[in-house]
């Protein structure tokens, strides 16, 4: 988690938009956070030069409408400093900070003049509606049945401090800076057990050794019991070995079967007309595994299945906005039309950027004309845009396809 503003609400009942872009003034560099109820013009969500502060909040808000959410956040004298707004019709009325070494905390300093200053670190929990609210003072509540031990590492797992936050630490306390260091409630609660001021620095770190162990005997267990297998994701020339042991089958999950998976599934669903379309138009010729590798190159068919991938994951992601993109073949106008005015999470982001980079060497889609229709990238370049990072993604997209009726 590399932003410190999280949009508290419920996945499986999402309506709304999340956008995150850079402004930058003459003083500040300002990251800047949105959730709205209805999709915003993709040229007020792209970093950009901010002219008057209060005519681009105002520019803003206005697009936003009713019942969404603003917040913005800059860093000065090694401060973290945010600022919530809610727009008009807002029904909730305070956020969750989440401090370093401290409880969760709600807040109720919302408006376009009211900034909070915190520690380098922060985290904000900002609800997107009277429910999520709710929710949220829930979490607070039920977190307080825990030991202090076991809530601490729950809010650090959730928090997940920045390398600005624990170098701006370390320098506290080498050049004595102690008003810099935030002990919070949890050094206040150290301080009752020992009877004096306890360091954080071992605390953390062994609660951090902990959660590495309990993470990777978690994941261990859970991949014993995929098929009975361990799972290891890899290239088209990746191998691992099953749980079973010496003389187990081996078996791999490459980005080769996962496509081959998905389209396994996508033709399972033919009797959904846009995925019916999808398969005829992209897929059809992956009839089994091993088609995979030869074709899924800078060939037309693997720029015709990258190009089918990407129309897939935008139905995933907008079903009603992306109904229009499955009469065709070739519509990577329309496409990139899609994507410029939709947010996407990380596995969707590495995994379009992996196929591009894959069928086309750039990490989104070519020009249709030349100088006329400038290709859409989903990152900035592809190197690091490996097809190993696009498995997490792709395993999204056949959890999506399998959920799915027939007339979606």
């Amino acid at each position: 988690m590399s932003d410190p503003i999280t949009f508290f609400r419920k996945r499986q009942q999402d309506v709304g938009y999340t956008y995150a872009f850079d402004l930058q003034s003459s003083t500040r560099a300002y990251r800047v956070f949105v959730y709205s109820r209805q999709a915003l013009k993709a040229d007020l969500v792209q970093p950009r030069k901010l002219v008057e502060y209060k005519q681009e909040m105002r520019r803003i808000r206005e697009a936003v409408g009713s019942e969404g959410a603003i917040a913005l956040t800059c860093e000065e004298n090694r401060k973290r400093l945010f600022l919530v707004v809610c727009t008009d019709d807002a029904t909730f009325r305070s956020y969750g900070v989440l401090r370093p070494g401290s409880e969760l905390s709600l807040e109720e300093e919302l408006g376009e003049d009211r900034w909070l200053v915190t520690p380098l670190g922060t985290h904000l929990l900002i609800p997107v509606d009277r429910e999520a609210e709710e929710h949220l003072r829930n979490l607070k509540e039920y977190l307080a049945w825990l030991p202090p031990d076991l809530e601490s590492l729950i809010l650090h797992s959730i928090r997940k401090p920045s390398l600005d936050a624990r170098i701006g630490e370390i320098e506290a306390k080498v050049f004595g800076d102690r008003k810099s260091v935030q002990t919070g409630k949890l050094g206040e609660r150290l301080k009752s057990w020992f009877g004096r001021p306890a360091p954080l620095w071992p605390v953390f770190s062994t609660l951090l050794a902990l959660m590495l162990v309990v993470n990777a005997v978690l994941l261990y267990s859970l991949l014993q019991h995929i098929d009975g297998t361990i799972v290891v994701p890899g290239g088209f020339g990746m191998g691992s070995q099953a749980a079973g042991g010496s003389g187990s089958e081996q078996t791999t999950s490459t980005p080769a079967q996962e496509i081959f998976r998905l389209a396994t599934a996508v033709r399972g669903k033919s009797s959904n007309p846009n995925l019916a379309a999808l398969d005829q138009l992209h897929f059809s010729n992956l009839k089994k595994e091993g088609d995979v590798a030869p074709v899924f190159r800078a060939t037309p068919e693997g720029k015709r299945l990258a190009l089918g991938l990407m129309k897939l994951e935008a139905l995933r992601l907008d079903s009603e906005g992306a109904s229009g993109l499955f009469a065709t073949a070739d519509n990577w106008t329309e496409v990139k039309k899609f994507f410029r005015s939709h947010n996407l999470d990380s596995d969707a982001r590495d995994m379009l950027a992996a196929v591009g980079c894959n069928a086309f060497d750039i990490p989104g889609l070519p020009a249709t004309q030349k100088g006329t229709d400038p290709a859409f990238l989903f990152v900035e370049s592809c190197e690091g845009s490996t097809l190993d990072k696009a498995t997490p993604g792709l395993e999204d997209l056949t959890a999506f396809v399998n959920e799915l009726g027939g007339n979606r």
